[in-house]
């Protein structure tokens, strides 16, 4: 008999027995694809790319990338081309394709799978702000005025369970989203 497997997926089938073992046969196969290109992301850089700047005629190599506060950061590579980094970074993201690839085979099989997370569109992005007259909720600080990046924040966070309808989005600006984080407002 095959051994159970390590993954957090739940077989959701009928008691059906012949379509119950094809279709366990095939998840546990792509379990065991899942479980390499993971282990294969584990051994690669997990973030940032490889930019040249041009200066006086000499090439300058950066990685650049977003540190743990959001900002991008530059670290200074060399002169001569990171070749092996520019390959681990491209192995990376054809990776991680796979991986999209086969969880949502998983997710078809039946298999219960994390859904990976979706943002909402643009146009109720447009609308919130719209609603909001380009205004932060929390502060006030406007795009006008103020100079601000607005976001989309959620009043009751995702975590929390909140939606995404219209009634739990707000307009924020870039500090209150990220101070608030995934809290609620009290008061």
């Amino acid at each position: 008999m095959d051994t159970p497997v390590k993954c957090d997926f739940a077989l959701s089938l009928p008691e059906v027995s012949p379509i119950r073992e094809v279709l366990a046969k095939l998840i546990r196969e792509y379990q065991a694809a899942f479980d390499s290109v993971t282990e294969q992301l584990k051994l690669i850089p997990e973030k940032g790319s490889v930019c040249i700047r041009n200066i006086k005629g000499h090439q300058y190599y950066y990685l650049i990338y977003r540190s743990a506060s959001k900002r991008f950061q530059a670290d200074y590579l060399g002169k001569e081309d990171p070749m092996e980094l520019r390959q681990k970074i491209n192995a990376r993201r054809i990776l991680k394709r796979e991986l999209k690839k086969i969880t949502e085979a998983l997710y078809l099989l039946g298999a219960k799978v994390k859904q990976p997370h979706r943002n909402f569109s643009l146009a109720l992005r447009f609308f919130v702000l719209n609603r909001d007259k380009f205004t932060c909720r929390y502060c006030g600080r406007s795009v006008e005025k103020h100079g601000v990046v607005l976001q989309v924040d959620h009043v009751v966070p995702k975590k929390l369970g909140g939606s995404d309808k219209v009634a739990n989005l707000v307009t924020a600006c870039f500090d209150c989203n990220h101070g608030k984080c995934a809290r609620t407002i009290e008061g």
